[in-house]
């Protein structure tokens, strides 16, 4: 009898934590900064809205354990990163060039599904997204998850527009990097590899800080 209550406990517990930061195991090994520039110094950062409320990372996922109730929700004990970068205007317009960086530093227990939630987080109700791809810059950091949502701004002047985004994970950290500049419509639909390519560079740029963890000497 003790063993199935314990045995019960400990699957409650895993269902529980499966969408939380593991805050009791070893420190972040690596998290996501905002640097004062970005792309080779192309960029400055205008806003950090690092602070801001509704950053939260969701799921909408459903999954079981065991035969445990299906849980969903949002991930808890992660720490929220988003800047806005744009390049100089041009002749007293809008910058041509403008990225957001949207990153959680802590540790989850399935970082590839976190890459996911966060892509899905990204879209939110009002985009439609195109096909998710996996890419590997060559001699780049790591594999990225990318796609090209379509978000509907027809309540101003831009109507439909692209907004390509690719996303990673790291040991302590997932991030994300999303072009909302006004040249960018049609400009990845066909080459989502180049947009890939240069948040290969960015992620590098947006600084993965080493840490040592406990387990670490």
């Amino acid at each position: 009898m003790v063993a199935s209550v314990c045995g019960a406990l400990v699957l409650c517990c895993t269902a529980a934590v499966a969408l939380s930061a593991t805050a009791n195991t070893s420190a972040p090994v690596s998290t996501v900064g905002l640097p004062r520039s970005l792309d080779g110094g192309k960029l400055t950062l205008t806003r950090d809205f690092s602070d801001e409320p509704g950053l939260a990372l969701r799921s909408k996922r459903r999954t079981s354990a065991q035969g445990l109730k299906p849980v969903a929700g949002q991930y808890e004990g992660l720490e929220p990163v988003g800047g806005q970068y744009e390049g100089a205007p041009r002749n007293g317009g809008k910058p041509d060039d403008r990225l957001t960086v949207r990153a959680y530093n802590g540790t989850t227990l399935r970082p590839e599904t976190t890459v996911h939630d966060l892509l899905t987080t990204l879209e939110g109700d009002e985009a439609s997204a195109g096909e998710r791809r996996r890419i590997t810059p060559r001699g780049g950091e790591g594999p990225l998850t990318c796609e090209v949502m379509l978000k509907d701004r027809t309540g101003g002047d831009e109507g439909v527009v692209e907004v390509p985004v690719c996303a990673w994970s790291d040991k302590g950290s997932v991030g994300a990097v999303l072009d909302h500049g006004p040249s960018v419509r049609g400009s990845y639909g066909s080459d989502l590899d180049a947009f890939a390519g240069r948040v290969d560079s960015i992620r590098a740029e947006v600084g993965v800080k080493r840490i040592k963890s406990g387990s670490e000497t």
